[in-house]
């Protein structure tokens, strides 16, 4: 009578499915939408918050519900070290203001506390 053999496979060597599958499935991506497209006066809750590198600056990116939104230039600065806190507090777009003497429109907007 045949005694059948079987290999023990070392743990380290089993795949993790679902380790695997999570990292090859392609999730929806949220739109990309410019800040002064926002709605005006309305507190949008940020969901993740990093700074990215692009071809010639870094700039903040934040993930809102229905969106992600790059912020100017100018607050890159000011926020760099504080990217990590900022989930779970809201930005609020005010709207655009017309700066130096070239009345160019820059966007208006501010951070309100989480709730």
């Amino acid at each position: 009578m045949h005694r059948e053999r079987y290999l023990k496979v070392p743990q380290n060597y089993l795949m993790d499915l679902k380790q695997i599958n999570a990292a090859c499935r392609v999730t929806p991506q949220k739109p990309i939408q410019k800040l002064h497209d926002l709605p005006i006066d309305f507190p949008n809750e940020i969901i993740c918050a990093k700074q990215v590198s692009g071809k010639f600056v870094s700039q903040i990116l934040l993930e809102l519900e229905d969106c992600v939104v790059f912020l100017p230039q100018r607050a890159t600065s000011v926020l760099e070290n504080h990217v990590d806190s900022l989930k779970g507090y809201r930005l609020v777009f005010r709207g655009t203001r017309n700066f130096g003497s070239q009345h160019h429109e820059t966007a208006d907007f501010e951070f309100l506390e989480p709730l």
